[in-house]
């Protein structure tokens, strides 16, 4: 069966699909062009098109003629004779060959740079984008900055220039600073916008790009506040200093006052057992000279030396007997609180006391330090009221994390003083 022989519908049905074959054909022509396939990929889909306008061109004609009653001219007494199975091959093949060439067009852009894969690939990018003029047309801006753009000022980038002075408005925040312009998105996204000034051949073009900055942004925070809380801190470390400097010069200075208060009780004391007819004149006299040379400052400094020697020479001066059961404390501080300790015994032996003998015992128990003194002397009449020595001596032990007590049970007067050996340390 030839074409001609067909029924009037089926001629305008190929018409049909061979102007929408045609389209297709002209859309691929279109799209070589665009990503610059290669010359024969272009000339191939070319030589399809015209192919199948050609064809739409006969059938089209073929058909207004046998509508409109026309002469049947040349070209379509050539179509009329030809068989429908050949019309229908002309009608199809292009739509195969174009399809091959398209495919093969799409693979070449997909491996090979072109103005398209570039586009597709800016717009890829986690960085906002944008080129334009001096005037503020845009050239290229990729969907990132369109999108910037957008949650900043409401509206696509139709105008670059609106980059070129940011400031705040209803939707962002801006901040300027040494570091760079900061775009605050409300999303909560940090835009750290970026402008370069470009020259195409006498063209000037400008270059802005926003680079997301929001996790960056938030540590340079953290540690800007951070650094802020360490100058504060630092400046009271400072004064902290220059405070403790004061503390040890009046620390020192108290001790002085301490060291001489104890050296002039001893010799006060062993001056009165003296009168009472106990002592040594000997003794009394070596232990005013050493009381002489401290406040004339030509003793040496109460740090050094056994304090235990001074006691024991004090004790034999006034007459009293110190007996000293266990062993002392390797811990200077705990020597010096228990020295403290005895001293002030030794004073209320002989002032209130009148007794003749100091018992000293020294336990060591895991971390505690046990140190209890008892004397013979009478007991006192009165409740014991902790003052002056007592009280210093209390305030000592504590401040040291001990615990101090005194008691008169069996008739003998104790004080039990009971020191940490791991807190024995000076404050």
């Amino acid at each position: 069966m030839t074409f001609g022989q067909l029924p009037f519908a089926a001629a305008e049905s190929f018409g049909i699909l061979s102007f929408l074959i045609t389209v297709f054909c002209l859309l691929s022509v279109i799209h070589s062009f665009t990503v610059k396939a290669k010359l024969l990929l272009r000339v191939g889909v070319s030589a399809v098109f015209l192919w199948s306008f050609t064809v739409m061109q006969a059938i089209e004609g073929y058909c207004a003629q046998l509508r409109m009653g026309y002469r049947i001219t040349r070209l379509t007494e050539l179509l009329s004779g030809i068989s429908a199975a050949a019309v229908t091959a002309s009608v199809i093949v292009p739509a195969l060959l174009c399809g091959i060439l398209r495919y093969l067009i799409h693979r070449q852009s997909r491996t090979e740079l072109n103005p398209q894969s570039l586009r597709e690939g800016m717009d890829l990018l986690p960085d906002g984008i944008a080129f334009g003029t001096e005037s503020g047309i845009p050239l290229l801006v990729n969907s990132k900055m369109q999108s910037i753009c957008s949650a900043a000022f409401g509206h696509s980038v139709t105008d670059t220039t609106v980059f070129d002075d940011l400031s705040d408005n209803n939707t962002c925040t801006v901040e300027r600073g040494d570091h760079g312009t900061f775009l605050h998105l409300p999303d909560g996204t940090v835009w750290d916008m970026r402008i370069t000034e470009h020259s195409d051949n006498g063209r000037k073009l400008r270059e802005y790009i926003a680079y997301n900055v929001t996790e960056r942004y938030r540590k340079m925070t953290v540690l800007r506040e951070r650094n802020e809380r360490l100058a504060a801190v630092n400046a009271k470390i400072r004064a902290y200093s220059r405070k403790m400097d004061v503390m040890v010069r009046e620390k020192e200075i108290l001790a002085a006052k301490i060291r001489i208060h104890d050296e002039v009780g001893r010799s006060l004391l062993a001056f009165r057992a003296y009168l009472s007819g106990h002592g040594s004149r000997e003794a009394l006299t070596q232990m005013w000279r050493r009381t002489t040379a401290l406040l004339k400052r030509e003793a040496e400094s109460g740090g050094e030396g056994n304090p235990f020697t001074a006691l024991t020479e004090a004790a034999e001066s006034v007459g009293v007997r110190l007996d000293i059961i266990g062993r002392m404390p390797e811990d200077k501080t705990a020597e010096s609180i228990i020295a403290t300790a005895v001293h002030e015994c030794l004073t209320n032996t002989v002032r209130h006391g009148g007794g003749d003998t100091l018992t000293v015992r020294m336990t060591s128990d895991c971390d505690i330090i046990t140190v209890e003194l008892a004397n013979n002397g009478r007991l006192p009449e009165k409740p014991i009221a902790e003052t002056g020595g007592l009280k210093a001596l209390r305030d000592m032990v504590e401040m040291h994390g001990g615990t101090m007590a005194v008691s008169c049970d069996g008739g003998v007067f104790a004080l039990t003083v009971k020191l940490q050996k791991e807190m024995v340390i000076f404050e």
